[in-house]
């Protein structure tokens, strides 16, 4: 499944809910679109991640099967990793992995 017909299929409906994020705390999704996602962080602030973001993390996910939340911070030094590992595992074939460290992994049991 390509980025953009994930992004259709799962993302576009998170608009108006909460997720939750690694460590129990949530993020509320304001809105999203084309350009990316606005959401209430777990401290109470408005922030916007760019789909470009979302993209990069979700294609490293699809083709290498994982990629770490460093990972993300260093690509995207804005610290938004949370908030995208939170909203890309509503995607039913990505899970939450804390080994080797805090990351997405493709599901082994869920076909995409």
């Amino acid at each position: 499944m390509t980025f953009e017909q994930a992004w259709s299929k799962y993302i576009i409906s998170l608009k108006g809910k909460e997720i939750y994020l690694a460590y129990g705390k949530k993020n509320k999704i304001l809105e999203v679109s084309d350009e990316g996602i606005k959401r209430i962080t777990s401290n109470g602030n408005e922030n916007f991640i760019s789909i470009d973001v979302f993209e990069y993390t979700y294609n490293r996910v699809n083709n290498d099967g994982y990629i770490s939340r460093k990972c993300i911070n260093q690509e995207f030094p804005k610290r938004v990793s949370s908030g995208v590992i939170a909203i890309l595992k509503e995607i039913h074939f990505i899970e939450l992995t804390s080994n080797p460290e805090l990351g997405l992994i493709l599901s082994k049991t869920k076909q995409k």
